[in-house]
């Protein structure tokens, strides 16, 4: 609780002026707030805003369904509480620590690859934690590593194709429609991790959140190659 009013305090007296006041979308933004319903219709109709919502639902869900689930897996192993929350600090530190430099990469070489590169990452993570006895820490370690950072590839990234997908003034109700979608996902993961963890195992959970990563890389995939036969095509004259 002090944290968070730590840092509440410090963005209400620094953040000033406020980004949207600056670019004069503030009052037309609170004026006229979009349904939930527009919200959505707008992001089904673009392809990029589309593969973005893919990308963080699929990496929320991913993510919080092994998370959530690996302290019980590891505490069957009879890991001390001290190794299991070793575990959890890497995999939080692969989430965020390597936030800027997944930033410039997507500046660098572009949100779908790095989307796709995403699910490869959390694929890998997310197999590496499956095939780990219940007693093996270090798979763990390893595999919670690549499963935060992977989430962090898909997060970034696709914060940027939605962002970029619409006008200035639609983007911040445009982020908070996808940011519900992504949360609704995890919650859904979270609470349906222990069902599935009891009635097929840890390692079936996490293998299968692996193979629904690598969706992340066929869709990327293909909406890089629409998006490209999109600038392809010639201008129609006259």
């Amino acid at each position: 609780m002090i944290l968070f009013v730590i840092g509440l305090t410090v963005t209400h007296t620094w953040l000033r002026p406020d980004p949207l006041e600056v670019l004069g979308t503030i009052g037309e933004a609170a004026a006229r707030p979009s349904s939930l319903r527009v919200v959505g219709r707008r992001i089904a109709a673009s392809p990029a805003a589309r593969l973005a919502v893919i990308a963080m639902l699929t990496g929320q869900a991913v993510m919080v369904g092994i998370m959530t689930i690996t302290p019980l897996h590891m505490d069957n192993g009879d890991h001390e509480f001290r190794v299991i929350g070793w575990v959890i600090s890497v995999h939080v530190i692969g989430m965020f620590a390597f936030s800027p430099i997944v930033g410039w990469l997507v500046d660098r070489i572009g949100p779908y690859l790095m989307v796709g590169l995403g699910g490869v990452i959390l694929c890998i993570g997310a197999e590496t934690a499956a095939h780990n006895s219940a007693e093996d820490s270090a798979g763990m370690f390893a595999g919670l590593l690549l499963v935060g950072l992977g989430w962090s590839f898909g997060l970034i990234a696709g914060s940027a194709l939605l962002t970029s997908a619409f006008p200035v003034a639609q983007r911040v109700e445009m982020q908070g429609g996808a940011d519900l979608l992504m949360t609704g996902g995890g919650a859904v993961a979270g609470l349906s991790s222990g069902v599935i963890m009891e009635h097929f195992g840890f390692h079936s959970l996490s293998h299968y959140a692996g193979l629904a990563a690598l969706l992340l890389v066929a869709a990327a995939a293909a909406a890089w190659y629409n998006a490209r036969q999109e600038r392809a095509e010639p201008v129609p004259t006259g």
